[in-house]
């Protein structure tokens, strides 16, 4: 039965959503209910890797913080451009294996030289830059000091984009809703 058409016996339209799985409508939008049981399974399997990757990232995303600062600073190693790019090495490594031994990711662009030259490489160039000037810090501040700093970011931003003219100073943008 298509959506929209008259059910044979001339049910309402709220019988034809309750056949087709809706359960109702919240704020204009169609509610579907799980199908099955395995279905409602499968949701919260996702849920719960969604959660396991969020938390696998910040503890890692923590421990090279700690790395970082402990190559910089401990062992007296000068040289965060080197130490950014091992990191982005093993990034790239890490997405070939992805993308060409696991297929994971599939990887079927093909993109032009004047596509890179525009668009990836000024930002890859900002991207190392930033990753310098990340690491070459931790020569210098303590790494609480450069973590309340980096969660001053979105105000920066925010700034910048006024100065910028690209977002208005409102009531909606300042607030949380």
């Amino acid at each position: 039965m298509g959506v929209g058409s008259a059910p044979p016996g001339g049910a309402s339209a709220a019988a034809d959503e309750e056949q087709q799985g809706l359960l109702g409508r919240s704020n204009g939008f169609a509610v579907e209910k799980p199908r099955s049981a395995a279905a409602a399974r499968n949701g919260v399997v996702r849920v719960l890797l969604a959660v396991a990757v969020a938390c696998g990232w910040m503890f890692v995303s923590s421990l090279l913080i700690l790395l970082n600062k402990h190559l910089l600073k401990d062992l007296e190693f000068g040289y965060p451009m080197s130490v950014a790019g091992m990191g982005m090495a093993a990034s790239g490594v890490f997405s070939y294996i992805l993308c060409h031994v696991t297929k994971t990711v599939e990887a079927k662009a093909v993109i032009s030289r004047e596509y890179w030259l525009r668009r990836i490489m000024p930002v890859g160039f900002f991207m190392a830059a930033t990753l310098c000037a990340g690491n070459l810090v931790y020569l210098y501040l303590s790494v609480s000091f450069i973590q309340m700093l980096k969660a001053f970011t979105p105000v920066i931003t925010m700034l910048a984009l006024f100065i910028a003219g690209l977002e208005k100073p409102t009531g909606k943008v300042w607030l949380v809703e």
